[in-house]
Protein backbone atom coordinates (compact mmCIF):
# COMPACT_ATOMS: atom_id res chain seq x y z
CA UNK A 1 0.00 0.00 0.00
CA UNK A 2 1.12 3.45 -0.74
CA UNK A 3 -0.29 6.55 1.22
CA UNK A 4 0.37 10.11 0.98
CA UNK A 5 -0.06 12.45 3.49
CA UNK A 6 -0.74 15.71 3.24
CA UNK A 7 -0.57 18.54 6.10
CA UNK A 8 0.38 22.21 6.59
CA UNK A 9 4.11 22.04 8.22
CA UNK A 10 6.83 19.81 8.89
CA UNK A 11 9.31 22.35 10.86
CA UNK A 12 10.00 19.83 13.38
CA UNK A 13 9.49 20.33 16.90
CA UNK A 14 7.13 23.75 15.96
CA UNK A 15 4.27 21.86 14.20
CA UNK A 16 2.25 19.08 16.24
CA UNK A 17 0.20 17.90 13.62
CA UNK A 18 3.44 17.95 11.56
CA UNK A 19 5.50 16.04 14.28
CA UNK A 20 2.19 13.29 14.25
CA UNK A 21 2.40 12.83 10.22
CA UNK A 22 5.92 12.51 10.51
CA UNK A 23 6.04 9.93 13.13
CA UNK A 24 2.88 8.00 11.80
CA UNK A 25 4.51 7.63 8.12
CA UNK A 26 8.19 6.86 9.60
CA UNK A 27 6.02 4.46 11.56
CA UNK A 28 4.16 2.98 8.41
CA UNK A 29 7.27 2.86 6.41
CA UNK A 30 8.88 0.16 8.86
CA UNK A 31 5.54 -2.15 8.49
CA UNK A 32 5.94 -2.43 4.54
CA UNK A 33 3.42 0.56 4.28
CA UNK A 34 5.48 3.27 1.58
CA UNK A 35 4.06 6.64 2.91
CA UNK A 36 5.33 10.04 1.80
CA UNK A 37 4.41 13.28 2.89
CA UNK A 38 3.34 16.82 1.81
CA UNK A 39 3.60 20.16 3.84
CA UNK A 40 1.17 22.20 1.62
CA UNK A 41 1.26 25.40 3.80
CA UNK A 42 4.55 25.54 5.57
CA UNK A 43 4.86 28.84 7.02
CA UNK A 44 8.38 28.06 8.81
CA UNK A 45 10.40 27.21 5.68
CA UNK A 46 12.92 29.19 4.55
CA UNK A 47 13.43 28.59 1.04
CA UNK A 48 10.30 28.20 -1.54
CA UNK A 49 10.50 24.64 -2.17
CA UNK A 50 12.21 21.91 -0.16
CA UNK A 51 12.14 17.90 -1.06
CA UNK A 52 13.75 15.31 0.67
CA UNK A 53 14.14 12.85 3.58
CA UNK A 54 12.68 13.73 7.20
CA UNK A 55 14.13 11.55 10.22
CA UNK A 56 12.21 10.49 13.48
CA UNK A 57 13.12 7.85 15.64
CA UNK A 58 11.06 5.26 14.03
CA UNK A 59 13.21 5.82 10.88
CA UNK A 60 12.28 7.73 8.18
CA UNK A 61 9.89 9.20 5.46
CA UNK A 62 10.09 11.32 1.84
CA UNK A 63 8.86 14.78 2.22
CA UNK A 64 7.77 17.64 -0.25
CA UNK A 65 7.81 20.99 1.82
CA UNK A 66 5.90 24.14 -0.18
CA UNK A 67 6.22 27.43 1.89
CA UNK A 68 3.01 29.72 2.23
CA UNK A 69 4.06 32.42 0.58
CA UNK A 70 4.54 30.56 -2.39
CA UNK A 71 1.03 31.09 -5.24
CA UNK A 72 -0.95 28.73 -4.50
CA UNK A 73 -1.12 27.75 -8.84
CA UNK A 74 2.36 26.72 -8.07
CA UNK A 75 1.97 24.67 -5.27
CA UNK A 76 -0.68 22.92 -6.82
CA UNK A 77 1.74 22.15 -9.76
CA UNK A 78 5.00 20.98 -7.65
CA UNK A 79 2.10 19.21 -5.13
CA UNK A 80 0.29 17.55 -8.24
CA UNK A 81 3.57 15.97 -10.00
CA UNK A 82 5.01 14.68 -6.49
CA UNK A 83 1.93 12.33 -6.40
CA UNK A 84 1.55 11.33 -9.91
CA UNK A 85 5.31 10.00 -9.46
CA UNK A 86 4.12 8.53 -6.49
CA UNK A 87 0.90 7.28 -7.69
CA UNK A 88 -0.48 6.89 -3.91
CA UNK A 89 -3.75 4.38 -3.17
CA UNK A 90 -5.20 6.92 -0.64
CA UNK A 91 -3.96 10.49 -0.06
CA UNK A 92 -4.53 11.25 3.87
CA UNK A 93 -5.23 15.02 4.75
CA UNK A 94 -4.07 16.09 8.44
CA UNK A 95 -6.48 18.36 8.78
CA UNK A 96 -6.38 21.82 11.35
CA UNK A 97 -8.16 24.83 10.28
CA UNK A 98 -5.39 26.93 11.26
CA UNK A 99 -2.84 25.35 9.82
CA UNK A 100 -4.27 26.18 6.26
CA UNK A 101 -4.83 29.73 7.09
CA UNK A 102 -4.01 32.47 9.92
CA UNK A 103 -7.92 32.88 11.18
CA UNK A 104 -8.61 29.08 10.45
CA UNK A 105 -10.63 29.83 7.22
CA UNK A 106 -9.38 28.42 4.47
CA UNK A 107 -12.36 28.43 2.23
CA UNK A 108 -10.52 27.08 -1.56
CA UNK A 109 -8.86 24.51 0.43
CA UNK A 110 -11.07 21.46 -1.00
CA UNK A 111 -11.19 22.84 -4.53
CA UNK A 112 -7.73 22.92 -4.33
CA UNK A 113 -6.80 19.90 -2.97
CA UNK A 114 -9.19 18.35 -5.73
CA UNK A 115 -6.84 19.41 -8.02
CA UNK A 116 -4.52 17.31 -7.07
CA UNK A 117 -5.26 13.70 -7.34
CA UNK A 118 -8.20 12.55 -9.23
CA UNK A 119 -7.15 8.25 -8.82
CA UNK A 120 -6.25 8.24 -5.01
CA UNK A 121 -9.12 7.81 -2.39
CA UNK A 122 -8.93 10.29 0.26
CA UNK A 123 -8.66 9.96 3.77
CA UNK A 124 -9.20 12.89 6.31
CA UNK A 125 -8.17 12.71 9.89
CA UNK A 126 -9.64 16.02 11.60
CA UNK A 127 -7.65 16.67 14.37
CA UNK A 128 -9.75 20.15 15.16
CA UNK A 129 -13.04 21.01 13.40
CA UNK A 130 -13.70 25.18 14.87
CA UNK A 131 -13.29 27.40 17.86
CA UNK A 132 -15.73 27.41 20.43
CA UNK A 133 -19.02 28.72 19.70
CA UNK A 134 -20.13 29.60 22.91
CA UNK A 135 -17.58 32.08 23.65
CA UNK A 136 -19.34 34.98 22.02
CA UNK A 137 -21.21 35.97 19.13
CA UNK A 138 -18.35 36.89 17.04
CA UNK A 139 -16.95 32.76 17.40
CA UNK A 140 -20.70 31.76 17.29
CA UNK A 141 -19.89 33.39 13.07
CA UNK A 142 -16.21 32.07 13.51
CA UNK A 143 -17.68 28.60 14.11
CA UNK A 144 -20.50 28.73 11.47
CA UNK A 145 -17.95 29.42 8.74
CA UNK A 146 -15.41 26.91 10.36
CA UNK A 147 -18.13 24.41 9.75
CA UNK A 148 -19.74 25.10 6.42
CA UNK A 149 -15.55 24.77 5.19
CA UNK A 150 -15.37 21.35 6.59
CA UNK A 151 -18.86 20.40 4.60
CA UNK A 152 -16.94 21.88 1.95
CA UNK A 153 -14.60 20.23 2.17
CA UNK A 154 -15.64 17.00 2.66
CA UNK A 155 -18.39 17.83 -0.14
CA UNK A 156 -15.17 18.26 -2.88
CA UNK A 157 -12.77 15.38 -1.70
CA UNK A 158 -16.06 12.75 -0.75
CA UNK A 159 -13.61 10.47 1.19
CA UNK A 160 -13.84 7.40 1.40
CA UNK A 161 -12.56 7.24 5.41
CA UNK A 162 -13.15 10.00 7.56
CA UNK A 163 -11.25 9.90 11.28
CA UNK A 164 -10.89 12.12 14.33
CA UNK A 165 -9.39 11.92 17.94
CA UNK A 166 -12.26 12.27 20.20
CA UNK A 167 -15.76 10.99 20.98
CA UNK A 168 -17.01 14.25 20.84
CA UNK A 169 -15.86 15.57 17.55
CA UNK A 170 -17.08 11.88 15.82
CA UNK A 171 -20.46 13.15 17.62
CA UNK A 172 -20.30 16.87 16.14
CA UNK A 173 -19.45 15.21 12.68
CA UNK A 174 -22.72 13.19 12.56
CA UNK A 175 -24.28 15.94 13.49
CA UNK A 176 -23.51 17.33 10.07
CA UNK A 177 -23.98 14.20 7.92
CA UNK A 178 -20.85 12.46 8.10
CA UNK A 179 -19.67 9.43 9.45
CA UNK A 180 -16.48 9.21 11.58
CA UNK A 181 -14.09 6.44 13.09
CA UNK A 182 -11.70 7.28 16.40
CA UNK A 183 -8.18 7.27 15.98
CA UNK A 184 -6.29 7.66 18.80
CA UNK A 185 -3.28 10.12 19.00
CA UNK A 186 0.38 8.96 20.13
CA UNK A 187 2.79 10.73 21.69
CA UNK A 188 5.30 12.71 19.71
CA UNK A 189 7.64 12.59 22.52
CA UNK A 190 9.12 9.04 22.93
CA UNK A 191 9.95 7.41 26.05
CA UNK A 192 13.57 7.63 26.13
CA UNK A 193 16.67 6.43 28.00
CA UNK A 194 19.04 8.56 29.27
CA UNK A 195 22.72 7.94 29.62
CA UNK A 196 24.20 11.00 30.11
CA UNK A 197 21.79 12.32 33.00
CA UNK A 198 24.80 15.11 33.98
CA UNK A 199 23.59 17.34 31.18
CA UNK A 200 20.53 18.47 32.78
CA UNK A 201 22.66 19.39 35.55
CA UNK A 202 22.00 23.42 34.50
CA UNK A 203 18.20 22.78 33.96
CA UNK A 204 17.02 20.87 37.04
CA UNK A 205 17.17 22.84 40.06
CA UNK A 206 19.84 21.00 42.39
CA UNK A 207 17.81 20.47 45.21
CA UNK A 208 14.92 19.15 43.14
CA UNK A 209 17.85 16.59 41.70
CA UNK A 210 19.05 16.24 45.18
CA UNK A 211 16.04 15.51 47.27
CA UNK A 212 13.09 14.42 44.60
CA UNK A 213 11.41 12.41 47.64
CA UNK A 214 10.66 16.04 49.40
CA UNK A 215 8.35 17.90 46.82
CA UNK A 216 5.65 16.42 44.78
CA UNK A 217 5.52 17.70 41.24
CA UNK A 218 3.12 18.52 38.61
CA UNK A 219 4.09 19.31 35.00
CA UNK A 220 2.24 21.45 32.29
CA UNK A 221 2.31 21.88 28.49
CA UNK A 222 2.37 24.89 26.75
CA UNK A 223 -0.42 28.10 27.21
CA UNK A 224 -3.31 28.11 29.93
CA UNK A 225 -6.15 30.22 31.49
CA UNK A 226 -8.40 30.42 33.73
CA UNK A 227 -11.16 30.54 31.13
CA UNK A 228 -10.87 26.98 30.60
CA UNK A 229 -9.68 25.67 33.85
CA UNK A 230 -9.04 27.78 37.16
CA UNK A 231 -6.43 25.56 38.89
CA UNK A 232 -7.36 27.01 42.38
CA UNK A 233 -9.31 23.74 42.76
CA UNK A 234 -6.47 21.58 42.37
CA UNK A 235 -4.05 24.25 44.04
CA UNK A 236 -6.08 23.92 47.18
CA UNK A 237 -6.83 19.48 47.04
CA UNK A 238 -2.74 19.83 47.02
CA UNK A 239 -2.11 22.40 49.76
CA UNK A 240 -4.37 20.15 51.83
CA UNK A 241 -3.82 16.30 51.26
CA UNK A 242 -0.46 16.87 50.74
CA UNK A 243 1.17 18.82 53.15
CA UNK A 244 4.52 16.60 54.13
CA UNK A 245 5.94 17.90 50.33
CA UNK A 246 6.11 20.93 49.39
CA UNK A 247 4.42 21.30 45.69
CA UNK A 248 6.05 22.07 42.41
CA UNK A 249 4.34 22.93 39.52
CA UNK A 250 6.32 23.02 36.58
CA UNK A 251 6.05 24.38 33.13
CA UNK A 252 7.42 22.74 30.12
CA UNK A 253 7.24 24.78 26.49
CA UNK A 254 6.33 28.03 25.29
CA UNK A 255 3.16 29.86 27.53
CA UNK A 256 2.50 32.90 25.35
CA UNK A 257 -1.10 32.92 26.50
CA UNK A 258 -1.10 32.14 30.43
CA UNK A 259 1.80 34.04 31.83
CA UNK A 260 -0.68 36.50 33.53
CA UNK A 261 -2.62 33.89 34.89
CA UNK A 262 0.73 31.73 36.16
CA UNK A 263 1.61 35.17 38.15
CA UNK A 264 -1.50 35.17 39.71
CA UNK A 265 -0.78 31.90 40.70
CA UNK A 266 2.37 32.37 42.43
CA UNK A 267 1.12 35.48 44.41
CA UNK A 268 -1.98 33.09 45.41
CA UNK A 269 -0.30 30.14 46.40
CA UNK A 270 3.31 31.30 48.03
CA UNK A 271 3.29 27.78 49.57
CA UNK A 272 3.43 26.33 45.92
CA UNK A 273 7.21 26.31 43.88
CA UNK A 274 6.06 27.37 40.55
CA UNK A 275 9.19 26.51 37.69
CA UNK A 276 9.46 27.48 34.27
CA UNK A 277 12.06 25.41 32.59
CA UNK A 278 10.95 26.62 29.25
CA UNK A 279 11.08 24.92 25.88
CA UNK A 280 13.67 21.89 26.21
CA UNK A 281 14.45 19.21 23.52
CA UNK A 282 12.41 15.57 23.93
CA UNK A 283 15.21 13.71 25.18
CA UNK A 284 15.09 16.05 28.23
CA UNK A 285 11.32 16.11 28.71
CA UNK A 286 10.81 12.37 28.72
CA UNK A 287 13.49 12.53 31.26
CA UNK A 288 11.91 14.51 33.59
CA UNK A 289 8.38 13.12 32.86
CA UNK A 290 10.14 9.53 33.82
CA UNK A 291 11.76 10.50 36.82
CA UNK A 292 10.45 13.94 38.57
CA UNK A 293 6.92 14.29 37.28
CA UNK A 294 4.57 12.86 40.08
CA UNK A 295 1.34 13.74 37.82
CA UNK A 296 0.50 15.76 34.35
CA UNK A 297 -1.94 18.47 34.19
CA UNK A 298 -4.14 18.63 31.66
CA UNK A 299 -5.19 22.26 30.55
CA UNK A 300 -7.33 21.88 27.57
CA UNK A 301 -10.97 20.66 28.61
CA UNK A 302 -11.23 16.94 29.55
CA UNK A 303 -13.17 15.77 26.59
CA UNK A 304 -10.94 17.51 24.38
CA UNK A 305 -8.49 15.26 25.88
CA UNK A 306 -8.15 12.47 22.81
CA UNK A 307 -6.67 15.67 20.54
CA UNK A 308 -4.13 16.63 23.70
CA UNK A 309 -0.42 15.64 22.73
CA UNK A 310 0.17 16.87 25.93
CA UNK A 311 -2.27 13.83 27.29
CA UNK A 312 -0.33 11.25 24.91
CA UNK A 313 3.58 12.02 26.48
CA UNK A 314 1.98 11.94 30.30
CA UNK A 315 0.41 8.53 29.11
CA UNK A 316 2.98 7.01 27.53
CA UNK A 317 5.37 7.87 30.10
CA UNK A 318 2.81 6.27 32.69
CA UNK A 319 2.07 9.53 34.32
CA UNK A 320 -1.61 10.07 35.70
CA UNK A 321 -2.90 13.55 34.69
CA UNK A 322 -5.03 15.73 36.31
CA UNK A 323 -8.17 18.27 34.49
CA UNK A 324 -10.96 20.11 35.47
CA UNK A 325 -14.04 18.29 36.23
CA UNK A 326 -16.38 17.61 32.74
CA UNK A 327 -19.38 19.69 32.01
CA UNK A 328 -22.60 17.34 32.94
CA UNK A 329 -23.63 18.29 29.00
CA UNK A 330 -20.23 16.34 27.95
CA UNK A 331 -19.85 13.44 30.37
CA UNK A 332 -21.96 11.15 28.53
CA UNK A 333 -18.66 10.86 25.87
CA UNK A 334 -15.77 8.88 26.62
CA UNK A 335 -12.40 10.05 27.43
CA UNK A 336 -9.34 8.45 25.67
CA UNK A 337 -7.61 6.16 28.13
CA UNK A 338 -9.61 7.12 30.92
CA UNK A 339 -7.75 5.09 32.97
CA UNK A 340 -4.86 7.61 33.24
CA UNK A 341 -7.32 11.07 33.43
CA UNK A 342 -8.51 12.12 37.12
CA UNK A 343 -11.11 15.04 37.49
CA UNK A 344 -10.51 17.53 40.07
CA UNK A 345 -14.13 17.47 42.20
CA UNK A 346 -14.51 20.08 44.37
CA UNK A 347 -16.64 18.04 46.45
CA UNK A 348 -14.60 14.32 46.39
CA UNK A 349 -11.73 13.45 48.39
CA UNK A 350 -8.65 13.73 46.20
CA UNK A 351 -6.60 10.81 45.92
CA UNK A 352 -3.62 10.49 42.98
CA UNK A 353 -2.80 7.05 41.82
CA UNK A 354 0.80 6.21 41.45
CA UNK A 355 2.87 6.29 38.37
CA UNK A 356 1.89 3.55 35.69
CA UNK A 357 4.48 1.46 33.44
CA UNK A 358 5.31 3.26 30.17
CA UNK A 359 3.43 2.40 27.12
CA UNK A 360 4.32 3.06 23.68
CA UNK A 361 0.51 3.91 21.53
CA UNK A 362 2.38 4.66 18.31
CA UNK A 363 2.12 0.99 16.68
CA UNK A 364 -1.09 0.43 18.08
CA UNK A 365 -2.51 3.40 16.16
CA UNK A 366 -0.58 2.70 12.83
CA UNK A 367 -2.02 -1.03 12.76
CA UNK A 368 -5.95 0.24 13.62
CA UNK A 369 -4.98 3.06 10.88
CA UNK A 370 -3.79 0.53 8.70
CA UNK A 371 -6.71 -1.85 9.47
CA UNK A 372 -9.07 0.96 8.92
CA UNK A 373 -7.72 1.70 5.53
CA UNK A 374 -7.76 -1.71 4.05
CA UNK A 375 -11.24 -1.96 4.95
CA UNK A 376 -12.23 1.34 3.72
CA UNK A 377 -14.95 1.74 1.40
CA UNK A 378 -13.56 3.63 -2.00
CA UNK A 379 -17.32 5.94 -1.91
CA UNK A 380 -18.98 8.87 -0.80
CA UNK A 381 -19.64 9.30 2.49
CA UNK A 382 -22.52 9.47 4.51
CA UNK A 383 -24.56 12.51 2.89
CA UNK A 384 -25.36 15.66 4.48
CA UNK A 385 -28.60 15.47 6.12
CA UNK A 386 -30.62 18.69 4.99
CA UNK A 387 -32.21 18.38 8.14
CA UNK A 388 -29.37 18.98 10.61
CA UNK A 389 -28.75 22.61 11.55
CA UNK A 390 -24.99 22.94 10.55
CA UNK A 391 -22.93 23.36 14.40
CA UNK A 392 -20.02 21.97 15.34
Amino acid sequence: MRILFICSSLEPGKDGVGDYTRKLACALNKKNIVAKIIAINDRRLETNIWEGFQNDEEGETEVLRLSASVNWDIRLQKAKAFIESFKPEWVSLQYVPFGFHLKGLPFNLGKNLKQLDGRSSWHIMFHELSVNREESLKFRIWSFLQVNIIKSLLGELKPGLISTNTELYKYRLKEIGFKATVLPLFSNINNIVVENKEAFNSIIPAFIARHPEDYIIGTLFGSFDFKRWDMRSLLDKFTYSFSKKRMVIVSLGRMPAGQTCWEQLKKDYPQVLFLTLGEQSTTFISYWLSHYTDFGILTTLPELAGKSGSFMAFKEHGVPVVCKKRTSSLAAFNLPLEEGLIEVNTQAIFQLPAKQKPVSLLNKVAEQFMNELKIGQRSTPVPLNAGVNGQL
